[in-house]
Formats: structure tokens, C-alpha cells, sequence
């Protein structure tokens, strides 16, 4: 005779956690571990809130030429002094990085797409490791590079997560705990041992606001605010369960 799951109590309690009877856990897990006794499957999640270490400032330069050779001219004399003025700030070479260069046609805005000279563009990424000192290191880059220079954005990030992350690795576990007990508690039932732990893929979310540019005049250095990232750890537990409902 086939037996049926809803004699021994099988289903779900929400959509993170659910109690597996004897009988059930077969059919829901093809865990070993699990096809022989009573389980409780929580998700945990854990968050925690830093300040960014590291800014990336993300600039470039443009030049336009009658010939390739002008325009390529002067789009590395604009971006050598964009580069010199990062070093004054206090950047080393290990912290600036060009992420691209490229050479294009200007055509005329006529039918007969008429090349009318080249344009060059160079980009390049400044990694600054004083935050507060974003600002100065970018109105600098920008005024090396004169009227070439063009900005396309500025990031923060945090160089070393690896005490938020512990950090928040513990406040999901706690959670997943708390969550375990709760269920448990409504279903009469005693929590366990847990029977397996995983966890996935840390997330870092952008701070915010990103940044305050409105105004970039030559006495006046552009404000800067790097905010705070969050730090969000994720961990499903499966708990045993002791006892039988009541």
C-alpha cells in the first residue's frame, strides 16, 4: 500500500523554512542525511553597514586633429599631465591605470560622410586610498588635463571586507538560529543539532549618495562624499528536529 506524507504531518511553514516528518523527507531532500529524520530548512541573513577606504576616480581625455598624428599628440600631452598632477597628489603608478585608448574619425555632417580630421581618447582609472582626499586629486587631474579632460565617475569601494564579512557572517547565523526556534516553537516541536550549513555569495551595495560635483571652479575644491556600504551575508541552516508534534 502507497503511504501518504499528510499522515505523518508533511508541509510547509513559509517560503524560507519548512518541518520534514519521517516519511517525507525522502521525497523533499535527496540528502542522506536527511531521509531519515525530522528537519527545519531556515535562510539567515546577516548586514553590515562600513565606510569605503578607496575611491576610483575614472577620467579621460579627448583631442581632435586634422591628422591622426595631431590628434594622438595632443591627447597624450593633456593626459601625461593628467597623470603628473596624480603623482603630486600622492598616487603611484601602481594606482592609475589606463582602461582605454582609442582613435576615431570626425565626419562632416553631410551626405557624403566627409572625414573632416581624427579624434583620439584616452581613459584612465585613479585608485585614491584617502577618501577625503578624493576631491583635491580630482580637481587637480582635471586641471592638468585642461578643456581635454572629461570625468566619468567616481566610486568608493572597500578594499578589505573581510571583518565585515565575519561580522555579518555571525548576525546570519543568529538569524537563521532565530528563525529555527521560532517555527520549531509553533510546531511544538525541539530544534536540533544543525545537520547542514551553507552559504552563499557575499553582496556589497553601493554607497549612498555617491558623490556632490555641482560645482568645480578653481577655488573651490569639489566636494566629495563617500557614504556607506553595506555588507550582506546570506546562510541556510538545516536544523534536526528533536521530538514529535504535539
Amino acid at each position: 500500500m502507497k503511504q501518504r506524507c499528510g499522515r505523518v504531518g508533511c508541509g510547509a511553514l513559509a517560503a524560507v523554512a519548512f518541518l520534514a516528518w519521517v516519511g517525507c523527507a525522502r521525497a523533499q531532500d535527496p540528502g542522506d542525511d536527511l531521509r531519515q529524520a525530522p528537519f527545519v530548512r531556515v535562510t539567515g541573513t546577516g548586514r553590515v553597514s562600513v565606510k569605503p577606504d578607496i575611491a576610483f576616480i575614472n577620467l579621460g581625455v579627448e583631442a581632435r586633429g586634422a591628422t591622426a598624428e595631431q590628434a594622438r599628440g595632443k591627447a597624450a600631452q593633456a593626459m601625461t599631465a593628467v597623470i603628473e598632477a596624480a603623482r603630486n597628489s600622492g598616487l603611484e603608478d601602481r594606482d592609475m591605470q589606463t582602461t582605454w585608448v582609442g582613435l576615431n574619425p570626425v565626419y562632416a555632417p553631410d551626405a557624403e560622410s566627409r572625414i573632416t580630421g581624427y579624434m583620439v581618447s584616452h581613459q584612465l582609472t585613479l585608485k585614491v586610498r584617502d577618501v577625503d582626499g578624493a576631491g583635491k586629486v580630482l580637481d587637480a587631474a582635471v586641471e592638468a588635463g585642461g578643456d581635454a579632460t572629461r570625468l566619468h565617475g567616481l566610486n568608493f569601494a572597500v578594499e578589505d571586507v573581510d571583518a565585515a564579512e565575519s561580522e555579518a557572517r555571525e548576525k546570519a547565523y543568529r538569524d537563521a538560529v532565530m528563525r529555527a526556534e521560532q517555527y520549531a516553537r509553533h510546531a511544538g516541536v525541539r530544534l536540533g543539532q544543525p545537520i547542514r550549513i551553507s552559504e552563499a555569495e557575499a553582496g556589497i551595495t553601493p554607497p549612498i549618495p555617491m558623490a556632490a560635483m555641482a560645482r568645480m571652479e578653481a577655488d573651490i575644491a569639489t566636494p566629495v562624499s563617500s557614504g556607506e556600504q553595506e555588507v550582506t551575508m546570506t546562510v541556510e541552516v538545516i536544523f534536526a528536529i528533536e521530538g514529535s508534534p504535539q
